[in-house]
């Protein structure tokens, strides 16, 4: 009975520092450098195509990755059959899986046999009325139809059995779209194809068997978001729309009620945005949402705690991502996650990667023995770790170590430093075996 009081008093003293059972996420990047052979580290975009090929964008050439070796693709001044431009906004394939490239000037579909390209210029004939503009993003409908956006000249529909383009703009009524420069296409679960500008968002409607596009209000409480810079959208949730902006965080829509959240930067709050500039956001396989920033790095939201993990670029540290602009994310077929960040960035979620925990003699916090003999983690989530030298205490919050020693002119404390076993009984009690002292029970 002694020895069970003793060690329910440590227990109590060590409680009483606190605890968390919601840890940041550790993870570590694979870099891609230059060396690697692509053409350019600021990458604008990825997409995998039906064969499984990875397609990058950047602002000096598309690039196509087989897995091993990347193959480049630019603009040739004397080449009609090349790119127009070698700048890169998106990439996309259609119905057809034929794959199209939004550049800086001009729209262009690839023959990806031949490698040559069939160019769709602002001032061609098809896109007259999209002269000085650029296309920025690419989207397919439920209908099979191409969306191209562009900045400056708001977007239109391309038909491929008529081969004709479609245009809407912009107007000064309460309906169409919000405004000519538009940054992003989206295309929901449920293939919903949703406009971002930079005076707000948009919708794709037929009615009548016609394309409309309408307006979606956006109101936090008492203040009005409908002119609001979007920038990237992304699904979370059944009913979800998540919206990136910039100087607004992150806006999350409930598109059946019209409800709305918003994520903001707060200084006092360390689970907050680093920024109020979100360019690139994305929901992966395993229900993670990715946010990127134009200069804070990349974050994951962790719902738990309605906060974000925060991961930046480190110098000293080559497992660290590249660089704190984040231009995209794309997660492929295999689970990888691809992040364009001042060059390519992977994480593989399947590879194990452990952390180390030794002990260091001028360290108290640290783990008091190397040979440890036994874990248990109790009904409250702490962990308790039986060692050749002591009973440790694990705080997950800070990663440091409590010891608990035998104290011979103590008759309360552990009766033996060597632990052979610990387990929970169904009292929710600690029970340890020693290897000369018997058995401890903590309650």
């Amino acid at each position: 009975m002694r020895t069970k009081f003793a060690i329910w008093v440590i227990f109590v003293w060590l409680t009483s520092f606190g605890h968390y059972h919601i840890h940041a996420q550790v993870i570590r990047f694979q870099r891609l450098g230059k060396e690697a052979g692509y053409s350019q580290n600021t990458i604008n975009c990825i997409y995998q195509d039906h064969n499984g090929l990875l397609w990058m964008g950047t602002q000096d050439g598309l690039n196509k990755y087989d897995g091993y070796q990347f193959e480049i693709f630019r603009h040739h001044k004397e080449d009609s059959t090349s790119l127009s431009h070698s700048w890169i906004w998106d990439i996309a394939e259609d119905r057809y899986q034929q794959l199209w490239v939004a550049t800086w000037q001009g729209l262009n579909k690839m023959d990806t046999i031949s490698g040559k390209f069939i160019r769709f210029l602002p001032q061609s004939k098809n896109l007259s009325g999209k002269i000085g503009s650029r296309p920025t993003s690419l989207a397919n409908d439920e209908r099979g139809f191409l969306w191209i956006s562009f900045w400056g000249a708001g977007l239109c529909r391309y038909d491929h059995e008529k081969n004709h383009f479609q245009d809407f703009r912009a107007n000064n009524t309460s309906e169409g779209l919000p405004s000519d420069f538009v940054r992003k296409l989206y295309i929901d679960r449920n293939n919903q194809l949703w406009i971002c500008t930079w005076d707000g968002l948009a919708r794709l409607e037929y009615r009548n068997n016609e394309p409309q596009i309408a307006k979606v209000a956006l109101r936090k409480d008492d203040t009005d978001l409908n002119n609001i810079k979007i920038t990237c959208a992304a699904d979370y949730g059944n009913s979800n729309l998540w919206l990136g902006t910039l100087e607004n965080g992150i806006i999350s829509l409930n598109t059946e009620t019209g409800e709305t959240e918003q994520f903001l930067h707060d200084a006092t709050k360390p689970k907050s945005l680093k920024s109020n500039d979100i360019s690139a956001l994305y929901l992966d396989s395993r229900n993670k949402m990715w946010v990127g920033t134009t200069a804070d790095g990349l974050h994951i939201y962790n719902e738990q705690i309605k906060g974000f993990d925060g991961f930046e670029h480190n110098e000293g540290d080559e497992q660290t991502i590249s660089g704190n602009y984040v231009a995209s994310i794309f997660e492929d077929n295999s689970g990888i996650i691809w992040i364009g960040a001042n060059g390519i960035n992977k994480y593989n979620p399947r590879q194990l990667r452990f952390s180390h925990f030794k002990h260091h003699p001028r360290d108290r916090h640290s783990l008091s023995n190397n040979r440890v003999t036994a874990f248990c983690e109790d009904h409250k989530g702490n962990i308790w770790i039986g060692t050749d030298g002591s009973l440790d205490y694990f705080n997950p919050a800070n990663k440091t170590f409590k010891n608990i020693f035998q104290d011979n002119e103590r008759s309360i404390s552990l009766s033996d430093n060597n632990l052979t076993s610990i387990i929970l009984d169904k009292n929710d009690r600690l029970l340890i075996g020693t290897g000369g002292g018997g058995l401890n029970v903590l309650t």
